[in-house]
């Protein structure tokens, strides 16, 4: 689950409301959602399946995150160097 702050229902159904998050207006499904919020008005902190954030385009999916995060470590650590490795320099 992903955890969105500041949160506002927008509008609400039997099995669906619909929020503002962020700048983006979603309908989520209340099967896959947590939280406090219930009412059209109601604002706080709602939880969302990552399936559904990623589906509704509120979260990146991990592995774009993955190697965002990967890329960014390598620019941050420019003391890296290269260790050979292989049956020439198993001898020494």
């Amino acid at each position: 689950m992903l955890a969105f702050e500041r949160v506002r229902v927008l509008n609400v159904t039997s099995g669906a409301m619909r929020c503002l998050i962020g700048d983006k207006r979603v309908w989520l499904p209340r099967g896959h959602i947590r939280g406090a919020l219930r009412c059209r008005g109601d604002s706080g902190r709602l939880l969302v399946r990552r399936w559904v954030a990623v589906d509704r385009k509120l979260a990146l999916p991990p592995r774009v995150v993955r190697v965002i995060c990967q890329s960014f470590r390598l620019r941050q650590t420019p003391w890296l160097r290269l260790v050979r490795s292989g049956p020439e320099l198993a001898g020494r």
